[in-house]
């Protein structure tokens, strides 16, 4: 019986849930990536989560733990917070950050030890100029896993995103916007930027590039960083209506390179993209059709296993993670097209051990523990 079998038996056999406890335990521990109890086959949750306000997660070095950014409403607005998950404990807990902004892109560092995220003040009213306004307010914050040492990095306040600390865990860098943003808040053009912990210098990376709309970062060493963009040089695809879009693309910078190399990657079609793991490993997700996906692993050496995703309930994943060996992925995807006060999302789980896609239920962010920042 496959894994996903197991489950949904398990899971409608109520009569049987001491039996299948007592099965799963052998079942696991041939496995070459445990499954966590807290997922079920993503084609059994469709109709049954309405979402969440999940926006982004990071995985810890041990596999374990999710460091998560979740929105929640509160007295009508929206507050997004970082919360922590263990799945060997089953608790989710909230970071009790200094009130008054939102706290997103959470990211750990490679030790697992540290923790950095970005930071905007809550608005003042709806209006387009406040949200521009807030654009430009960001910061940068740092702090330890168990909620010690936090303090603001003294980056100069812009329109910033996606931080990222580098493996020796001296330097942090993030997307930097460059110009005047459209009247909807995206970016013109960004730099990768890079601020020194020890010296307070805050310096270009390489470039400068003028990038589109940039993602995800990660550091491949202390010199170099994967970026995830969609161009300078995006693959041009042609819509219906005769206008052009751009591919994302992944590509490797190296401290002060002023050319821009070849990318790593580059896909017209790739819809989330995680950087390379310590093996080398680039993870991306692929749109077949309007609710298919495939989940794509191209080793270094250029072989590529590819998994094709049940039908997913309103759209694919837009946020892509995985521990460093690669041996699983999380991911973050749309769950409803409702477009009010909170973005409805669910939390995925893809596992390269059998090539299924789950869907993962944890507790409700209200219920969740806090830890304290001090």
């Amino acid at each position: 019986m496959a894994l996903h079998q197991f489950l949904r038996a398990c899971r409608r056999a109520v009569s049987l849930q001491l039996w299948c406890l007592l099965a799963l335990h052998p079942f696991m521990a041939r496995a070459e990536t445990p499954i966590p109890k807290e997922i079920f086959p993503l084609a059994d949750s469709d109709s049954e989560e309405e979402g969440r306000g999940y926006n982004w997660v990071s995985i810890h070095p041990d596999g374990n733990r999710w460091l998560l950014s979740e929105c929640i409403g509160n007295q009508g607005a929206r507050v997004c917070g970082l919360f922590l998950y263990d799945f060997n404990t089953s608790r989710y807990q909230r970071y009790a950050l200094p009130p008054g902004y939102f706290y997103m892109h959470g990211r750990f560092s490679a030790s697992g030890n540290v923790i950095v995220a970005e930071r905007n003040p809550l608005p003042r009213d709806r209006t387009a100029a406040e949200k521009l306004r807030l654009l430009s307010e960001t910061q940068i914050v740092r702090m330890n896993i168990d909620g010690t040492g936090f303090q603001i990095v003294p980056v100069p306040k812009g329109n910033l995103t996606y931080p990222v600390m580098s493996p020796d865990e001296t330097k942090i860098a993030y997307w930097s916007a460059t110009g005047a943003p459209t009247s909807s808040g995206i970016p013109h053009t960004q730099e990768v930027r890079e601020f020194d912990l020890a010296t307070n210098a805050d310096r270009l990376f390489a470039g400068p590039f003028d990038f589109r709309l940039g993602g995800n970062l990660e550091y491949l060493s202390n010199d170099e960083l994967a970026v995830q963009a969609f161009g300078t040089r995006g693959i041009p695809q042609k819509k219906g209506n005769g206008d052009s879009r751009y591919g994302m693309e992944v590509v490797q910078l190296r401290r002060d390179a002023t050319v821009l190399p070849d990318p790593l990657l580059a896909q017209p079609f790739m819809y989330a993209a995680a950087m390379p793991d310590q093996r080398g490993q680039l993870h991306y997700v692929l749109q077949l059709n309007s609710r298919e996906f495939a989940m794509v692993r191209k080793t270094a050496q250029g072989d590529t296993k590819v998994r094709k995703s049940p039908l997913l309930p309103q759209g694919g994943p837009a946020v892509l993670a995985t521990p460093p060996d690669g041996r699983y992925a999380a991911f973050i995807y749309m769950s409803t097209q409702d477009l009010t006060a909170i973005r409805k999302t669910q939390l995925g789980f893809f596992c390269w051990c059998n090539g299924d896609w789950y869907s993962v239920r944890i507790p409700a962010a209200e219920s969740a523990e806090m830890i304290w920042i001090h």
